[in-house]
């Protein structure tokens, strides 16, 4: 079988699929290039001729301030206070209100409805865990700690308070004997 010279030949490449001329096909097909994707598209805008040679470069962002990280946050933390620490709150409340503002920059108030302590982020809110810290200050009191003792929380950052319920059917003085005796080695060995 010879070839005639109306047959045509598909092209290999890209690039000669793009030279080739439509109107030459003789099939009633006609050729059609090739499209760029969108990825490379977005890689080729990334890239920057920088001394004659092509790089990817990222952006540079400066980083960002506690006060801009902040700025639309709307969070809200409740501490729920049971019946027999009101009083203590209600005594104390200057003192725990006055740390909370002046130091964190952060908006507390007592919920009466829902008998919690709620603490939010102001504009002048600085520091990013200054949400937590306050929740953790305030939540120290809850639990029984004096006010002068839960304010190390505030100016120490790695310290963090952990409780726990004894539900154990031995009589308190017993529990609370067994706790002091562990307290007791774990600080010797410390």
């Amino acid at each position: 079988m010879a070839a005639s010279a109306e047959e045509t030949t598909l092209p290999e490449t890209s690039e000669q699929m793009e030279e080739s001329d439509p109107s030459k096909d003789t099939d009633g097909f006609i050729q059609v290039t090739k499209k760029k994707g969108r990825k490379r598209k977005v890689e080729e805008e990334k890239m920057d001729v920088v001394s004659g040679k092509e790089s990817k470069k990222r952006p540079q962002f400066p980083p960002l301030q506690g006060n801009k990280l902040l700025e639309n946050s709307k969070e809200v933390r409740k501490i729920a206070v049971p019946p027999n620490r009101y009083t203590p709150l209600k005594e104390n409340w200057m003192k725990i209100f006055s740390p909370v503002v002046e130091h964190l920059k952060l908006q507390i108030r007592f919920n009466i409805r829902a008998r919690t302590v709620e603490l939010r982020a102001s504009k002048d809110t600085k520091e990013i865990n200054a949400l937590q810290k306050g929740q953790d200050f305030v939540k120290a009191f809850i639990l029984g700690f004096d006010v002068e003792d839960a304010l190390a929380l505030l100016r120490l950052d790695e310290l963090y308070i952990e409780s726990f319920e004894v539900t154990d059917g031995s009589p308190p003085s017993k529990v609370y004997g067994n706790m002091r005796a562990v307290a007791t080695r774990s600080a010797e060995r410390f």
